[in-house]
């Protein structure tokens, strides 16, 4: 019996095995990251526009120059 044959099956799913485990770790980690850039993006957004709700009513600037202000599109 050659030994090299064998063990080609098992060398193959140890490998197999690993590089699954590599891309499971992989993926969870690049979901992870995309959800940490949202909840950054979606707070600082939040603190944001409430810094500019704060802004308006203490600077009692207009509707237009409030919304250019915070980056909407005013009609």
């Amino acid at each position: 019996m050659n030994f090299s044959t064998s063990t080609l099956p098992f060398i193959g799913s140890v490998w197999l095995l690993v590089s699954f485990r590599i891309f499971i770790f992989r993926s969870v980690l690049i979901s992870l990251l995309m959800f940490g850039l949202f909840l950054f993006f979606y707070l600082f957004l939040a603190v944001f526009r409430k810094a500019t709700d704060s802004a308006h009513l203490f600077l009692k600037l207009n509707d237009k120059t409030f919304a250019l202000f915070q980056g909407r599109a005013f009609i």
